[in-house]
């Protein structure tokens, strides 16, 4: 029966933490032939196209204007948060009362050493790049990302190179205007607001999709989600030290990856809505 239980959560997880990929195709304008004419005709045709281009642009501009956001819950989202958020307060219960302190000591290294690399790799040197390294520390840096479970790297260096460029505005993906919860979790709850779609698509991405290795996890984020971030931190103590793969699971992976998310979530909801912010200036 517990096992059972955890192969339901760990699936539950893995669908909330990998999200779900909305493509939208959007088609402006018409195909233009160019046909055999004198300089009149010529002339007479680029007008008309000139035309039509203003009127597609009017019409687009209407169709925004007239936009109005209405909120969407994306209830598999909050109800799978809510199931994960129990599922982490449970594991904290038993990392105080029942785990070793083995246990303790390794869901503690895993939850520092994903955290740094979420700050040092996904934020310092892949959204900014504020620094260079070689290949390992590249690769240790997209691994400790991976046992975060933050979603894969393109996503989250987009999601944040669009946070910077319209922060606290309706194309900010979190934006902090909205709130607290909103720019804490409740944006993981939601359908997006036109213009972060909108806007997500003109991120210059260019950079990294020529990074081997954010590449290379970003088509294989599935499987290596499931090993590093889920099935590694609840085995090793249950091979090492006799750890019970109960409390592997609801310490090492629930109580650890929730810590790490929300302290992740609060520097796009408190630290945006509290103190100075010099982004505005």
């Amino acid at each position: 029966m517990r096992y059972r239980l955890i192969y339901t959560l760990l699936t539950t997880a893995q669908e909330l933490l990998f999200g779900k990929k909305l493509l939208f195709n959007w088609q402006l304008g018409d195909n233009w032939a160019l046909k055999s004419m004198d300089k009149l005709d010529r002339e007479l045709e680029t007008t008309e196209k000139d035309r039509k281009d203003v009127d597609v642009q009017q019409s687009n501009d209407s169709k925004k204007s007239e936009y109005v956001y209405r909120r969407q819950i994306v209830w598999f989202n909050t109800i799978g948060f809510l199931v994960l958020h129990l599922g982490a307060v449970y594991g904290l219960y038993l990392f105080l009362t029942s785990s070793m302190v083995l246990t303790m000591l390794w869901t503690l290294l895993v939850a520092g050493a994903s955290a740094f690399s979420v700050t040092m790799g996904a934020h310092r040197l892949y959204t900014h790049r504020t620094f260079k390294c070689n290949d390992w520390v590249k690769a240790l840096l997209v691994f400790g990302q991976t046992v975060a479970g933050q979603n894969c790297l393109y996503v989250w260096i987009r999601d944040h190179r669009q946070h910077h460029k319209y922060s606290d505005t309706v194309a900010d993906p979190h934006n902090a205007s909205r709130g607290f919860f909103f720019s804490h979790i409740g944006w993981l709850m939601v359908r997006k607001h036109l213009e972060v779609i909108e806007k997500g698509k003109k991120i210059d991405m260019t950079d990294i999709e020529m990074d081997p290795y954010v590449m290379f996890q970003k088509k294989y984020y599935k499987i290596l989600f499931t090993i590093l971030a889920m099935l590694m931190p609840m085995v090793v103590p249950f091979v090492f030290w006799g750890e019970t793969l109960w409390n592997g699971f609801f310490v090492c992976f629930l109580f650890r990856l929730m810590t790490v998310l929300n302290l992740t979530w609060l520097v796009n909801s408190a630290a945006h809505l509290y103190g100075n912010k010099p982004f505005t200036k």
